[in-house]
């Protein structure tokens, strides 16, 4: 039998149904199917809902404008965020102004326009603006990157709404578990959108996402729980946004502030012959024999050694303390970190001394040169309590020996070492427990996941980076965190991560 002109099947109807009927009946007086090919809001017609937003986005921003009292004013707002280029700032405008802002009716502009049905609207703009009226601000956290355009996440200001999935290219690009954004999101029957953008919110060690938002809008003078706070958050987003920003470049101020990375070098002449000299320091384990670079050798030295740490639970073997550079008449001592110089100089002259006599030091701060300064007004944007205890780093130096690997190979390598040790490694944020000896006490195991949750965040990132892919679910099985345990994202090309994410 042939095919009825202008008919198709139509599963909602269970039976067939005109275009016409199908473009001014679905997703409104029908249920339409997540696989019905016609269906513009199906997760495979992604091309076609971006047409129908964009074609929403210039409607209602028209129809915006021919009933505002202010005509002008508001162009010339649209036109200075559009020049600006901050996409949390356009899209908060636009939100507040469609779809949070209530008339003398209590309706908001989206409501309006659906009462007036859609006021030339389409039926699957009317369709699309009915979810978009549902606008709220979520703090999204990503569980499982599904492909190239999907994530699964929940919303850690609704944790009943359950998990869901967001359909968000930008999103599902640079996501991996565990990432943590805010921004706006509404629910179409199959999956949620993120509209704008979405900021990336701070890691603390010590408190939770939900809770440094909350912090931060208590901070601004808005709600820090409860039901008003994503009202508040969609009207005062920008502020949010600054703040966040704010904290970033604060916490890496106080970071390098704190760091020790002075650059010690210190030269020492020699008052015995050379061999004298060198059999003394060839005597101690602690001393193995280093490269010396083509650069070292045109100032003079013939050789270097490196010293060790000494070996201490929860640091990474072949530390290195610091080196010596040998030359005929003079040795050189450098080493990175102003505590590991002043070890290095002590150890060296203890077991040197006479032989050698200490001709003059140089120290340079390299941490001054990474320090930027911060504003009066980033600060005051600031909660105390996300600034008391700044992130720490800590540097050093490791041995390796006749390797031919990449740079990135010995990173990934370094930080494959570090993991190993974790589990048994002090952590200042579980009040100096381990993590193993914290999975199993109920006051500290909140903490401990939060932690992990930041270990695989930062496991995934750097795969991201590189375009590689890993596995650290045995950490998870190690410390009893088998509810973390989740399908890594999709291996993916290198990239770099951005600021706020512009969803689509």
């Amino acid at each position: 039998m042939s095919k009825q002109f202008g008919k198709r099947p139509c599963p909602a109807k269970g039976g067939t149904i005109t275009s016409a009927e199908c473009g001014s009946s679905r997703n409104s007086l029908f249920v339409c199917p997540a696989d019905c090919p016609f269906n513009p809001f199906a997760p495979s017609n992604y091309e076609r809902l971006l047409e129908v937003e964009s074609k929403l986005d210039r409607a209602s921003l028209n129809w915006l404008h021919s009933i505002t009292a202010k005509p002008q004013e508001l162009l010339q707002q649209l036109s200075r965020l559009h020049a600006e280029g901050d996409p949390v700032a356009l899209y908060t405008f636009m939100a507040v102004r469609l779809y949070h802002d209530p008339d003398h009716a209590g309706l908001s502009v989206g409501e309006r326009l659906l009462q007036l049905q859609g006021n030339g609207l389409s039926n699957d703009q009317q369709a699309l603006l009915r979810s978009r009226c549902g606008m709220r601000v979520a703090l999204l956290e990503v569980h499982r990157v599904l492909n190239d355009e999907c994530v699964e996440a929940v919303d850690l200001l609704a944790p009943d709404a359950g998990r869901f999935v967001v359909m968000d290219r930008s999103i599902a690009r640079l996501a991996v578990r565990f990432t943590t954004l805010l921004g706006f999101r509404y629910a179409l029957p199959h999956f949620h959108r993120f509209w704008g953008a979405a900021i990336t919110v701070p890691e603390i060690t010590d408190l939770d996402p939900d809770a440094v938002v909350g912090e931060i809008a208590r901070h601004l003078g808005g709600p820090e729980s409860g039901p008003e706070l994503p009202g508040w958050l969609a009207r005062n987003l920008c502020r949010v946004h600054a703040s966040i920003e704010a904290i970033h470049e604060v916490r890496r101020h106080d970071m390098f502030s704190s760091v020790d990375a002075v650059r010690g070098e210190a030269v020492y002449t020699l008052r015995q012959p050379l061999a004298l000299c060198f059999e003394r320091l060839d005597q101690v384990s602690e001393w193995e024999s280093g490269d010396l670079s083509d650069e070292e050798a045109e100032e003079g030295f013939l050789d270097a050694v490196d010293c060790l740490e000494a070996p201490a639970e929860g640091k990474m073997a072949n530390s290195v303390l610091g080196r010596v550079l040998i030359g005929d008449d003079r040795w050189r001592l450098e080493a990175n970190g102003g505590q590991r110089f002043a070890r290095l100089r002590r150890t060296f002259e203890a077991h040197m001394g006479d032989l050698v006599e200490f001709a003059g030091e140089h120290l340079e701060d390299l941490a001054a040169r990474m320090v930027q300064p911060v504003s009066q007004e980033q600060v005051a944007l600031v909660p105390p309590r996300l600034r008391s205890q700044p992130s720490r780093i800590e540097l050093s130096t490791t041995r390796i020996t006749g390797s031919e690997k990449s740079q990135a190979q010995i990173a990934a390598d370094a930080r494959d070492e570090y993991l190993k040790t974790y589990p048994d490694v002090v952590v200042p944020a579980l009040d100096g427990l381990t993590p193993r000896q914290a999975a199993s006490d109920p006051k500290y195991r909140p903490a401990l996941l939060r932690l992990l949750k930041g270990q695989v965040r930062s496991f995934d990132e750097e795969h991201l980076r590189q375009g590689t892919s890993g596995d650290i679910d045995w950490l998870l099985r190690e410390l009893d965190a088998n509810e973390l345990i989740l399908p890594p994202p999709p291996r993916r090309p290198p990239l770099e991560f951005p600021g706020p994410m512009s969803a689509g």
